[in-house]
């Protein structure tokens, strides 16, 4: 495991070269669709979400940066992959010069550039990351030893995260069974039994559509803006009063968020105070 060193007040920081995305590295896209995808496929298909498909066949078969290219809750979700495998449509795959630019350290700089990548996106319903936008991004160049050097101890940080978030994959697993039995009446709480009365959401929380907001026009202020998948952004005044719950409309779906606070539901999402 890489150990983590301070830099002293007295030590300069140092200056690192910089440069263009299009002199360092090679840019393609995947063409197949959704259809590629198989439950138990031989190699990984890389799609524009976060989850990794699985499919017969490969168009790929080196190390490289996957990228998506678009998302309704505009976030480019990135992968790092060594071998063979598959790309959807609106995917870029891209091939660092192995002679100036270590692989995962490309990575986690594509991934440091996520927030000006959603800023400079284009569309509305679907954001859309253009390959001039890839083409001009400007990244730090230390030397290669250094690249590998800071990969490896962020790679060590994201093993750590991995195994959090296992953790609490375990722990969110035991809560959903408790809550099956507990908001079906299955089991009841000590000192409350009587029988209970089954209604329609739409009856007492009518979901509504979130609101549209432009990354562009976002102005940074303390009321979250929640997506489809969560808080993203934070805007200078919200649309809702709290408490409220969101969901997904659009982009990401099943996933359902408690607001404690004023906020602006995005137009991906439905809302219900």
């Amino acid at each position: 495991m890489a150990v983590i060193q301070t830099r002293s007040e007295e030590q300069p920081v140092p200056t690192w070269p910089r440069a263009h995305l299009k002199d360092l590295v090679v840019f393609r896209s995947g063409h197949r669709n959704s259809e590629t995808a198989v439950l138990d496929g031989e190699f990984p298909f890389f799609v524009c979400s976060s989850e990794v498909l699985r499919c017969n066949e490969f168009d790929f078969d080196n190390e490289a940066v996957i990228m998506a290219g678009n998302n309704a809750d505009g976030v480019f979700h990135l992968h790092h992959f060594n071998g063979r495998f598959a790309a959807r449509q609106r995917t870029y795959v891209i091939t660092p010069d192995a002679t100036r630019l270590d692989c995962r350290f490309l990575f986690y700089q594509l991934e440091g550039l996520q927030r000006s990548f959603q800023v400079a996106a284009i569309g509305t319903t679907t954001r859309y990351v253009t390959l001039e936008m890839l083409r001009r991004a400007e990244i730090s160049l230390p030397d290669l030893a250094i690249q590998r050097a800071l990969s490896e101890t962020l790679s060590d940080v994201d093993g750590l995260l991995g195994r959090l978030q296992a953790l609490i994959a375990k722990k969110r697993a035991i809560k959903q069974a408790a809550m099956q039995q507990l908001l079906t009446g299955k089991t009841r709480l000590p000192g409350f039994s009587g029988e209970w009365e089954t209604r329609r959401v739409s009856e007492i929380a009518p979901l509504q559509r979130g609101f549209d907001l432009p990354t562009r026009q976002v102005k940074t202020g303390p009321f979250p803006v929640v997506y489809s998948n969560g808080v993203l952004n934070y805007h200078d005044h919200a649309m809702v009063k709290a408490p409220g719950v969101v969901t997904g409309r659009s982009g990401t779906i099943g996933r359902v968020h408690y607001v404690e606070v004023d906020f602006w539901p995005h137009n991906t999402s439905l809302w219900v105070t």
